[in-house]
């Protein structure tokens, strides 16, 4: 409805909100913000792997409604966990976001990393592995950075968590529909996993009463992986480095006032 408009910046990882084939008949340009986050989520996911590998939150817990003592023995034996860089750590995707998460594990930790995406063949922060069968059964943290497709909708289902085994870390910050909600809930009820951090939901948002808060072995927070203070300058830059190319343009004769 805007007769002059020129040029559309639009803060998202994904234009979802625009008409792309119309912008592109009027010949008005997109510029979006893939990666704006990255950075983000990918502390938030090593946030939650060292939290649940540590069982921090857990023991926090315990000491806030139980005291010091677990069943009469020292904390110190109950709340012992693995490190960080003597775990494997498999990505599902490997995406921005995934690739983020890989050099954080690989540099910072000297951790193993494997991932599966069948849109990339390599990477020197992580090992490809064939399938998302062999990266459950390899894993013993397994990250989710897919996004959300025919191919990928509910594909994580009791039969890989299953395979992630009893010591298994599950970290969701994707996109919920990648799992099969009841499938995830029975695994960590029956302990077929050990435990799960979940930044998103089937149904958002949820409320206080909401069963995947009371379970013990989850930690749960309301789709904030993205949200540090950060992002904001990351997207505006992106948007300001389009602009400026757009002005640019030598096939561009009129500038803005």
């Amino acid at each position: 409805a805007l007769p002059n408009l020129k040029f559309i910046g639009v803060s998202r990882g994904t234009p979802v909100n625009v008409d792309l084939g119309f912008c592109e008949q009027q010949r008005i340009p997109v510029v979006h913000t893939p990666g704006r986050n990255a950075d983000s989520v990918a502390d938030y996911c090593l946030a939650m792997m060292l939290d649940l590998s540590r069982q921090l939150t857990l023991s926090s817990r315990h000491l806030a409604s139980k005291g010091w003592l677990f069943d009469g023995k020292l904390p110190y034996l109950e709340f012992r966990g693995h490190e960080i860089g003597d775990l494997v750590i498999g990505l599902y995707g490997f995406g921005q976001i995934g690739v983020k998460v890989a050099q954080r594990l690989s540099n910072g930790f000297g951790a193993k990393v494997y991932f599966f995406d069948p849109f990339v063949e390599s990477s020197s922060h992580a090992t490809k592995v064939n399938s998302l069968e062999e990266l459950f059964e390899v894993s013993d943290i397994v990250s989710l950075h897919a996004p959300v497709m025919d191919k990928t909708i509910n594909s994580v289902n009791h039969t890989l968590l299953k395979k992630l085994g009893p010591e298994g870390i599950l970290i969701s910050s994707a996109r919920a529909k990648l799992v099969v909600e009841e499938d995830l809930y029975q695994a960590l009820t029956s302990k077929e996993i050990a435990s799960a951090a979940i930044d998103v939901f089937w149904n958002e948002p949820i409320e206080s009463t909401d069963r995947w808060l009371k379970l013990p072995n989850v930690i749960c927070t309301p789709h904030i992986a993205g949200a540090s203070l950060d992002v904001i300058s990351n997207h505006c830059q992106t948007i300001l480095s389009g602009i400026d190319k757009w002005l640019s343009n030598t096939n561009n004769t009129r500038r803005p006032a």
